[in-house]
């Protein structure tokens, strides 16, 4: 749908694209009711790539709308998960999508930093858990 929005030379065309994209958003964000770590990396690379697209005001909002979207869905992760989440999203993790996306990537970082960190240490209170930083066979 982005794709076609960005071909388009219409105006009415290229509004008429966005528009459904962000109805697709609220599908996707809709759908995804229960959180699903591959999806939302699979979300956030799409905020990312089409983060510097933006040649006109409802582009702009379009952005806006993906980078809610995104952020809505990153709510519903597990503490558990955000570990996995932050291994995505750290420097040098994934191409470079300039100023924009990285941006984004860093909100997303400091969003899900402090669930990534507080499942890290609950990885040592937990029964059978690591004992050491540095453990035999682990």
């Amino acid at each position: 749908m982005l794709s076609l929005a960005a071909e388009s030379t219409l105006t009415q065309e290229h509004d008429s694209l966005t528009a459904e994209a962000k109805h697709l958003l609220l599908l996707i964000e809709q759908c995804l009711g229960e959180f699903n770590t591959s999806h939302f990396v699979k979300l956030y690379f799409q905020v990312r790539y089409w983060s510097g697209f933006v040649k006109n005001q409802t582009d702009r909002e379009l952005r806006a709308v993906e980078f809610q979207s995104l952020m809505s869905v990153l709510s519903m992760a597990s503490d558990e998960a955000s570990i996995s989440i932050l291994e995505k999203v750290l420097p040098g993790s994934a191409s470079d999508f300039g100023a924009s996306g990285e941006e984004i990537r860093v909100a997303i970082f400091s969003e899900v930093a402090s669930k990534a960190a507080k499942e890290t240490v609950s990885l040592f209170r937990r029964h059978g858990g690591v004992r050491a930083l540095f453990e035999a066979n682990r």
